[in-house]
């Protein structure tokens, strides 16, 4: 019976974190149609302004603390001090979390001053201290879950998530400053008891070699998280200056709904790779290649098919999930619902770019979309209004997509050549 219980525990663990991911992918589904329905239209697509400087940082989190933390962990040679490492890790976390919210409180305090842009109006302190709590609550479940404490980790996110809906729910909500009052204090109560349940403690007892370690393997991450930003992403900055937040609220409408799909892409990030290394180590670049290529025919098929469904009833959900004021925006969900079976096929791309270990392939890639962006999107916005922003946005991800495929067969042909030597 003994041999059985690590294999138990694994599966439960892998269970907690399947369920855990559910929780937080119906979690944002539902409040993204809360935000809306409370805020309307317009102030929607301004919080979603607002909400892409919290996820930038959070993007940044994950490229210098969580992402090296992961790998760092596994150190052999840094298991004999496991414990200081990790107190050094939470004062890293801390730091971080501070500066990156004391540097966007003075940002929007020289926009009052100076710029005084009225899409910031009166977040000047809330939107800071949301943007710590939501990276510190980040921050603890990731660590339960490197622990292999992802029950806890799904205890965090139930707790979050509920009291997120509750306080949406129940509370009148007039401003935007009133639903990031309720963000920040949703995500603070759970990371604080993260950090009581962890039995981690504030040090440096190893600061020099953390700091060096999560930089090495952090740096380019972090350049991939700025390029992210001036991707497609710049499509959507750019348009609220010119056609306005309503827009933007609408292209994030359209996104909410397909997101359902983001369920199937992350079960997949939670087996395929894994899969995909063990393939390329033991059996070689061609047997890699046959298992992506199956992988991909598969998950096309069934994203194309909920893709189709989607588009066929987008009119029937609109209704449901928002109001009857938004049917005129039908034609635009629909195209951003097909526009997802193109976005599904990069996720085998970029399995294969990472099992053969060539990571540089996707900060280019970003890069040349960034380009685009920057040199094309007032052209895009100007001439064709919010359909313009879609073209945009489907235009890069085809452009990354195009690099991927580039690259991985050049990685192929030099294989190939020095397996035939």
């Amino acid at each position: 019976m003994k041999k059985y219980i690590p294999l138990l525990r694994m599966h439960s663990t892998k269970g907690f974190a399947l369920a855990d991911q559910a929780v937080v992918s119906g979690g944002n589904f539902l409040t993204s149609i809360l935000y809306t329905r409370l805020l309307g239209l317009e102030s929607y697509g301004t919080f979603i302004l607002c909400w892409m400087i919290v996820l930038f940082i959070s993007g940044l989190q994950q490229a210098f603390i969580l992402s090296p933390m992961t790998t760092i962990y596994a150190y052999k040679t840094i298991q004999d001090k496991i414990k200081l490492y990790l107190h050094t890790l939470l004062s890293m976390q801390i730091i971080f979390s501070l500066a990156c919210s004391i540097f966007v409180l003075l940002a929007l305090q020289l926009n009052k001053l100076f710029i005084q842009s009225t899409y910031f109006k009166d977040l000047t302190f809330i939107l800071p201290a949301s943007i710590f709590a939501f990276i510190m609550h980040d921050f603890f479940r990731r660590y339960f879950m490197l622990m292999g404490k992802s029950f806890i980790t799904l205890l965090l996110d139930v707790l979050s998530t509920l009291l997120l809906l509750f306080l949406l729910y129940t509370n009148i909500i007039v401003e935007i400053k009133d639903v990031f009052k309720i963000i920040a204090f949703s995500y603070v109560i759970p990371a604080t008891i993260g950090y009581f349940s962890s039995g981690m403690k504030i040090g440096f007892p190893l600061i020099k070699y953390s700091v060096k370690a999560h930089w090495i393997q952090g740096k380019w991450l972090m350049a991939t998280s700025v390029l992210q930003l001036f991707s497609g992403n710049y499509f959507i900055i750019l348009a609220a200056g010119i056609l306005g937040t309503a827009e933007i609220g609408i292209i994030r409408i359209a996104q909410n709904i397909v997101g359902i799909l983001n369920v199937l892409f992350i079960a997949m990030e939670s087996y395929i790779p894994i899969s995909a290394s063990k393939i390329f180590h033991n059996l070689g670049m061609e047997a890699l290649i046959h298992y992506l290529k199956r992988m991909a025919l598969q998950g096309v098929i069934i994203t194309s098919f909920i893709c189709i469904l989607l588009a066929l009833f987008t009119q029937d959900l609109i209704k449901i999930l928002y109001s009857n004021d938004f049917i005129q925006y039908t034609p635009i969900v629909q195209i951003y619902a097909l526009f997802y079976i193109l976005v599904f096929i990069s996720l085998p791309l970029r399995f294969a770019i990472k099992t053969i270990e060539q990571n540089h392939h996707i900060l280019i890639g970003y890069a040349i979309s960034t380009l685009f962006s920057l040199l094309t999107a007032r052209f895009f916005i100007v001439e064709f209004g919010i359909y313009g922003v879609l073209s945009g946005i489907i235009i890069t991800q085809l452009l990354t997509q195009l690099y991927y495929i580039y690259a991985l067969k050049k990685y192929n042909h030099a294989h190939h050549s020095l397996s035939v030597r």
